[in-house]
């Protein structure tokens, strides 16, 4: 079936809600507009989307196919998840964003951070002729580890039912825990007479790639060539496609503009930065885990304002407001910024996992006190809101880090700044586990 060629528009100009700030490299980016889901039946026209802005092209690397078909004039819509296994919310803000390109603007392609084989694999069952033979297919995936039995159920099982002319797109690097799931297609395409079409090409180099990363990895991390490739494969199949506008699914750590945060790789430019250097303004990415977070930080602060309790880690401490300022004049995105202190938190809270960040006694709107937690919360004008939790240690701070098989690392490091200031830890209140972010 041909697909109808679409041109979508930009992402509405100006600001109208909350920005997230992330790293740029060179070229910049703007349109950052606030969220609203309700707002005129259209859940994408208010995402906190950044464009990505200049026309360089990144310089020839080896990609999966030597000869490539000229550049795409599509457009590429990113949306950065975390990699939760039951986040239910998280797949049904990402069902609704595709069932508005899907019904609203004629879309079919969709890219997932999955191997080339399981994207094929997910077609065939998404066309399959009845259910049971669909059931068949899906059930070998989930078995292979290829899809999550929760994804299975509301993420493609809706996508089958409200969105079938989808057509899926894997680029990511073939995994080795699922390479089962590659040889079991290049033997589909060897028993039906397709061992020398392109697929089976990409599909044993996607195998390949596999292979040699599980070789290269330094600690379970990969190298910054695993990017490349990974952008690599993006572009082989979204040049394919000769204009066709796409939505993509990744995690934030590959969505956001600038250069990774994540796996050690501080030096190696993002799959949205790479794909930005190619298509320029062609390229938007939405952060919808931070955009969940800040709603139920609004939750959190509505909450806490109004019965002046808040729980952490199972347990309801009592909050006492230090500190209420009204900034709706102010010209800020931010309108009102309230200061807590929580009563007999310290000892229980004073091991929660360090987020890196700090703030001098000084910088705080009340004078504090050590041994205390404290809690900031800054409302904006459309509904969102941050929330930032802070302990003070006395002489030193405890850093406190996770390992990846969940045993906790505690440290002490000077609570002091450069000026012998003393200084506040910033800690995340939700503790959870590397393997928590795979699934």
């Amino acid at each position: 079936m041909k697909m109808k060629k679409v041109f979508l528009p930009l992402l509405a100009m100006g600001i109208a809600g909350i920005v997230i700030f992330s790293a740029c490299g060179g070229n910049g980016y703007d349109d950052a507009t606030g969220d609203s889901l309700t707002e005129a039946g259209d859940p994408v026209a208010n995402d906190l989307g950044h464009h990505g802005g200049g026309n360089e092209t990144t310089p020839p690397v080896q990609g999966i196919v030597q000869e490539p078909p000229p550049q795409s004039t599509g457009l590429i819509f990113l949306y950065g998840e975390e990699h939760l296994r039951d986040h239910e919310e998280m797949l049904a803000r990402q069902l609704e964003r595709w069932g508005y390109y899907y019904n609203t603007h004629g879309m079919r392609h969709l890219f997932l951070e999955k191997p080339f084989y399981t994207g094929e694999f997910l077609n065939q069952w998404l066309y399959a002729d009845n259910e049971a033979e669909a059931d068949t297919m899906m059930l070998a995936l989930v078995d292979e580890g290829a899809v999550s039995p929760f994804h299975a159920e509301h993420f493609f099982g809706v996508i089958r039912r409200d969105f079938p002319d989808t057509v899926f797109h894997g680029v990511n690097i073939g995994g080795m825990w699922n390479v089962a799931t590659g040889q079991r297609f290049l033997a589909y395409l060897i028993s039906s007479g397709q061992s020398n079409t392109a697929r089976y090409e990409l599909t044993r180099q996607n195998i390949a790639q596999a292979e040699m990363y599980s070789r290269t990895w330094d600690d379970g991390l990969p190298p910054i060539s695993w990017i490349r490739d990974k952008a690599d494969n993006f572009v082989r199949a979204f040049d394919a496609l000769g204009g066709e506008s796409v939505m993509g699914i990744f995690n934030t750590q590959h969505t956001e503009f600038g250069n990774h945060t994540q796996l050690r790789m501080y030096a190696s430019a993002t799959l949205a930065t790479r794909l930005q250097r190619r298509y320029g303004d062609a390229v938007s990415s939405v952060n919808l885990q931070e955009i969940l977070q800040q709603e139920e930080w609004y939750r959190i602060a509505e909450e806490l304002i109004e019965s002046r309790t808040i729980t952490l880690n199972d347990i309801d401490y009592e909050a006492t407001l230090l500190s209420d300022a009204d900034l709706s004049g102010e010209d800020l995105f931010i309108v009102r910024s309230l200061f807590f202190r929580l009563e007999n938190a310290y000892e229980n809270l004073r091991h929660s996992l360090d987020t890196g960040g700090r703030m001098a006694f000084v910088n705080f709107p009340v004078e504090v006190e050590h041994e205390q937690i404290y809690v900031m919360a800054q409302i904006t004008e459309d509904g969102f809101a941050w929330m930032r939790y802070f302990r003070t240690s006395r002489g030193v701070g405890l850093f406190v880090r996770e390992n990846e098989d969940g045993t906790i690392l505690a440290s002490d490091m000077p609570a002091y700044g450069w000026d012998f200031a003393p200084m506040a830890v910033e800690f995340t209140a939700e503790r959870r586990g590397f393997f928590d972010y795979f699934g």
